[in-house]
């Protein structure tokens, strides 16, 4: 026998050599998903641009609906409607939801399986693909830096909303880095009273944990939609902002928290 057989069948002692590595399965389950996931919500939104060639947004909005939930299973996210009864109708309501993540537009989309528009950050405008589909299915780009595109913007939402077309909007303007709600900014407000909308508080729970600011990577988990109250504006006035804004940020954060602002 060989020294060299002895030395490979002799057992290390205890405590020697390096502990082998665990592989991080959850790790690769998130890159694989995210990978996968996005390549697909690219193909889709490709298929959208070209589709819109051919057919209106809400002639094909069932079948993005489709891809998008394909999308949302290869994430690993799943979407519970928390609601007692069923989905509330949208036709002409403005959606009124905390900001949390990338995806709370498709998120949202992928639950109600209705067409619906939002406004959407300028500079996404920019990004390839998404930018490209975005201004085809009529989301409407706002400039926050700029007050007077930021009122165009709330007026191209007053138009849609009373052509019955449903609207999202994120009154907070921004996602949110804490999980709290955020200062609301005023213009669309405005726009709902110009309208004379319906507004539909929303909240959106779980999805900053699977896709925080600041990170392309999505891990799997659950996302909870619930739905507040619907407010009619049709007899309020610009001197009824405040109290408007007052009441979906009490919904809101009943929502999110079971209580309302400023509760114990």
């Amino acid at each position: 026998m060989h020294v060299g057989d002895d030395a490979r069948s002799t057992p290390a002692p205890d405590g020697g050599g390096a502990p082998p590595q665990r592989l991080n399965w959850g790790l690769l389950r998130s890159l694989a998903g995210t990978a996968a996931g996005t390549a697909l919500l690219s193909i889709s939104l490709i298929s959208v641009i070209v589709g819109l060639r051919f057919a209106s947004p809400r002639q094909i909005a069932t079948a993005f609906n489709r891809a998008l939930r394909l999308v949302m299973r290869i994430y690993g996210i799943r979407i519970v409607l928390a609601c007692q009864a069923p989905k509330p109708p949208v036709s002409g309501v403005l959606l009124m939801g905390n900001h949390v993540a990338w995806l709370d537009h498709l998120v949202v989309f992928t639950a109600l399986d209705e067409y619906m528009i939002g406004l959407d950050a300028v500079e996404n405008m920019r990004v390839p693909v998404y930018g490209r589909a975005a201004v085809a299915w009529g989301q409407i780009p706002i400039d926050r830096s700029d007050h007077a595109a930021a009122r165009r913007s709330c007026d191209a939402v007053a138009s849609a909303l009373q052509q019955g077309t449903p609207v999202l909007v994120f009154p907070e303007g921004t996602r949110t880095k804490t999980g709290d709600l955020g200062p609301f900014k005023k213009g669309v407000f405005h726009a709902a009273l110009g309208a004379s909308a319906v507004v539909l508080p929303i909240a959106i729970d779980g999805l900053r944990e699977i896709a925080p600011r600041g990170r392309r990577l999505v891990r799997p988990g659950t996302v909870r939609i619930a739905f507040g109250r619907p407010i009619d504006t049709a007899t309020l006035t610009t001197d009824d902002i405040d109290t408007l804004m007052h009441q979906v940020r009490a919904q809101m954060d009943q929502m999110l928290h079971g209580r309302e602002e400023g509760g114990s």
